[in-house]
């Protein structure tokens, strides 16, 4: 019966190979985002009632947060408005957010003529999307929120 011997010793590899795949530990951990979305304020909501945009108006703002031990520099950093263009407003190398550490960015369509604070030519409005990008981790892990 040697065609008998043949199926038998496949039929033990075909066990072995089940159970080394069954006995393997596979694990996905999506990575952690540097930098989210933590609070929006509209309409001027703010208690620093002082920023006003080239309109006058009381300026939204969004707050920034970093949930890691490390410095984040936004340089790879975008938010927008506009679903279409993911990288509307960018910012530069000098502008940070520290360990643990919030960033609040000052939003007008108006524009903001201040230097000292982060700004972003962006509206917010109830009902309006927000989005948060790193062009370093892809489109694919921009942070939505929608304004209520």
């Amino acid at each position: 019966m040697p065609g008998h011997r043949y199926e038998v010793c496949i039929l033990i590899v075909m066990v072995m190979t089940v159970a080394m795949v069954l006995a393997m530990k596979v694990t996905y951990e999506p990575e952690a985002p540097s930098l989210v979305i933590n609070e929006i304020s509209v309409h001027g909501q703010t208690a620093d009632l002082s920023v006003k945009d080239n309109n006058g108006e009381a300026c939204d703002w969004i707050e920034l947060y970093n949930p890691t031990d490390q410095t984040v520099t936004l340089e790879h950093w975008f938010l927008t408005d506009d679903p279409t263009e993911p990288y509307k407003v960018g910012f530069g190398p000098q502008t940070s957010v520290p360990a643990y550490g919030y960033l609040i960015v000052y939003c007008s369509r108006a524009g903001i003529a201040r230097e000292d604070i982060t700004t972003a030519d962006i509206g917010i409005a109830n009902g309006e999307t927000i989005r948060l990008t790193s062009d370093e981790m892809g489109i694919g892990h921009a942070q939505t929120v929608t304004v209520a």
